[in-house]
């Protein structure tokens, strides 16, 4: 097992001790019911994440050398400026919380959030994150497909931050994603839909952890020049439009 992937795994399981305690519901005997309760929300998360495996997997690289397009020189033509500067603000401490926010929090966020949701039976919550997760992908893959962006270290030829923090992690990471599926940015929008969808809780203290993660992850793509910023404000944009069938669904 590659050094960076035990890492990540050691972190969530420590998360889970932490956030277990903090947050899942105590002495509820009939809890595991929400799974069976759930089973259509459930049903609907997975098939987002088969459907993305299988775009990464099967679909993406055919796609891609038929249209034999990358879009990241022309995000980069008014970005440059940008991303010239921010390179000389790397400093090793905040690349390291950036990781950590990036590959380990946000990680350990998409599996335990619904997991909460569903034994807190929170079904508004449950609904909001299911559908918005299915809407952001929809929109979001045609873009995929038919737009290829290069994430911006890849295409500047520089090092990768999250392999030098976490060694061995982009060969498990770039079997779930892929360098040209940047714009827009997914991390971005799922990020800020865990934050939304807590919000629908009865106890929203978990809401105020998936804010600062939020806040990290948008932080985190751009400072580890994995995203541009058009692929963060195309993230925002996929967000919203999802909030609003969310909203109409929930109301």
């Amino acid at each position: 097992m590659d050094e960076g992937i035990l890492y990540i795994l050691v972190s969530n399981i420590a998360l889970l001790l932490l956030f277990a305690g903090a947050f899942l519901p105590r002495g509820r005997k009939d809890c595991l019911k929400g799974f069976w309760r759930f089973r259509f929300y459930i049903v609907i998360i997975i098939m987002v994440v088969l459907l993305h495996l299988v775009e990464v997997n099967l679909i993406d690289d055919k796609v891609t050398m038929v249209l034999g397009k990358d879009f990241a020189p022309l995000f980069y033509s008014y970005e440059r400026l940008f991303f010239d500067y921010l390179l000389g603000l790397r400093v090793e401490p905040l690349i390291v919380v950036s990781v950590f926010f990036y590959m380990i929090l946000y990680t350990f966020t998409l599996w335990f959030t619904p997991m909460l949701f569903i034994l807190s039976e929170e079904e508004d919550a449950m609904r909001s994150l299911s559908y918005g997760l299915l809407a952001i992908y929809l929109f979001a893959l045609p873009f995929y497909l038919f737009m290829p962006v290069t994430n911006v270290y890849t295409f500047l030829g520089m090092e990768s931050s999250l392999d030098r923090i976490l060694p061995g992690i982009e060969r498990f990471f770039y079997s779930v994603t892929t360098k040209n599926n940047c714009f827009p940015s997914l991390h971005v929008a799922v990020s800020l839909l865990l934050f939304r969808s807590s919000r629908y809780m009865r106890e929203r203290r978990y809401s105020y952890v998936l804010l600062l993660s939020a806040f990290g992850v948008v932080f985190s793509v751009i400072y580890l020049s994995i995203h541009w910023l058009t692929d963060v404000a195309g993230g925002v944009i996929l967000f919203a439009l999802s909030s609003i069938l969310v909203d109409r669904v929930n109301s």
